[in-house]
C-alpha cells in the first residue's frame, strides 16, 4: 500500500466530505486514509502492510472505541509511537484538552464552527504538519 500523508479517524461521514471539500477548494494536495471508527483504527495500524502516515487527524467521540484508547494505542506501540497525533474534536472541555496531552497528543484542535473557518484551519494544519514539521524517518 501506498504511503499516505495524513489518516482521518473520524465517524461521521459529513464532517470527512467538508473537509475533502475544503482541501480541494485550497489547492491541497493531501493524500489521506479515512477510518470510521476507533476498533478499525486499531485493525488499520496493527497491520503489517500499514502505508506509512505523517500524521493522525483523531476525533475523540469515536463508536467502538473511543479515540483517547486509540491514542493510548498509538503512543503506546513501538511502530506508530513517532507519528503526531493531532486530535481534531468539538469537545473545548479542559478535561478533554489535559487527558489528550498527558496521554500524548501532539496538538489538540477544535472543529471551526463555518467552512471558511474550516478551509483556514486545514491550510494552516497542512502547511504545518506536512511541510514544516520534522518527523522520524523510517529507514
Amino acid at each position: 500500500m501506498e504511503d499516505i500523508d495524513l489518516v482521518i479517524i473520524e465517524d461521521s461521514q459529513s464532517d470527512v466530505h467538508l473537509m475533502e471539500r475544503a482541501l480541494h477548494a485550497e489547492g491541497i494536495p493531501l493524500r489521506y486514509h479515512w477510518v470510521k471508527d476507533g476498533a478499525e483504527a486499531i485493525e488499520f495500524f496493527s497491520r503489517s502492510d500499514m502505508p506509512e502516515a505523517k500524521v493522525v487527524l483523531l476525533d475523540i467521540k469515536l463508536p467502538k472505541v473511543n479515540g483517547f484508547e486509540v491514542l493510548k494505542y498509538l503512543k503506546t506501540q513501538q511502530h506508530t509511537s513517532c507519528i503526531p497525533v493531532v486530535i481534531f474534536s468539538s469537545s473545548q472541555e479542559n478535561r478533554d484538552l489535559e487527558a489528550a496531552y498527558k496521554m500524548g497528543a501532539n496538538s489538540y484542535l477544535t472543529k471551526p464552527e463555518s467552512y471558511h473557518e474550516l478551509k483556514a484551519l486545514l491550510r494552516n494544519f497542512s502547511n504545518y504538519w506536512l511541510n514544516l514539521n520534522k518527523r522520524v524517518e523510517n529507514d
